[in-house]
């Protein structure tokens, strides 16, 4: 078992459109054909979030996950090609991850009822040629430090999977511009950093000065990394708005 998740960009012009396409449309298409391989399939809305947020390489719509029995082949077989969304996505970031996470850094001993999470969902990519030598600083530089801090309520993170064929399902070949990923095809890790507000958030960050860049570093501060390339987030609350095999409808 394994799981995907998909993260998505739109011009908020669109989004009464694009609601109604990915509700109507393409969770339909999923639940229908790749029921049988799907244990979960859930959706969430990110938190609106502040400007001093949203230079984090914000995405500000739909985070997808799903939790995969065994993956599909990929191709056509026998499937028609998915509905294209109506405008086109400004981004679309997509990776795999195993069913559970790879670190647990911090909260493992948190109990349901002693927090209310403010969940800020992060994609990293490493420089290339310094893969091994960024995670192993991550895991075992960095994330003590970020424990440290008392605003941070749990931390975990995963990192991705190579999955023959990739997400599954077919586009048509005059419909694959709709799905602007540029660089956002390859991924090293997802994590999670929880906090109770917005105000705690910025607490956070505010005391990782002391923080040493690590020498591969693309920015002087945290993340280290190129906003919006190399480190894109988003932000959401514990329960999905959508469960789409729950709410499985059957289109034609």
């Amino acid at each position: 078992m394994h799981r995907s998740i998909v993260l998505h960009m739109i011009d908020m012009d669109h989004i009464a459109a694009m609601e109604r396409w990915y509700y109507q449309k393409h969770s339909a298409e999923i639940a229908r054909r790749y029921g049988p391989w799907l244990t979960r399939h859930e959706s969430w809305m990110p938190v609106p979030a502040p400007e001093d947020a949203r230079q984090y390489g914000y995405f500000n719509w739909r985070f997808t996950q799903a939790y995969w029995r065994e993956q599909p082949e990929s191709g056509p077989k026998g499937e028609l090609a998915f509905t294209p969304s109506p405008v086109p996505l400004a981004r679309c970031a997509s990776t795999h991850l195993p069913a559970q996470c790879t670190d647990d850094f911090k909260g493992s001993d948190l109990l349901p009822d002693e927090a209310a999470p403010l969940r800020w969902v992060q994609f990293l990519r490493w420089p290339e040629g310094r893969a091994q030598e960024a995670d192993r600083w991550y895991t075992e530089t960095l994330a003590p430090a970020l424990c440290e801090r008392e605003e941070l309520l749990r931390f975990f993170s995963s990192r991705t999977i190579s999955v023959p064929g990739g997400l599954p399902g077919v586009w048509r070949r005059q419909d694959q511009g709709r799905l602007k990923t540029g660089k956002d095809r390859q991924w090293d890790r997802v994590s999670e950093l929880w906090f109770d507000s917005y105000s705690s958030w910025r607490s956070f960050l505010a005391g990782l000065g002391g923080v040493c860049p690590p020498p591969w570093a693309e920015r002087d501060g945290y993340p280290f990394l190129t906003l919006g390339d190399s480190f894109i987030s988003t932000f959401l609350v514990e329960q999905p708005n959508n469960d789409f095999l729950a709410e499985r409808r059957v289109y034609l």
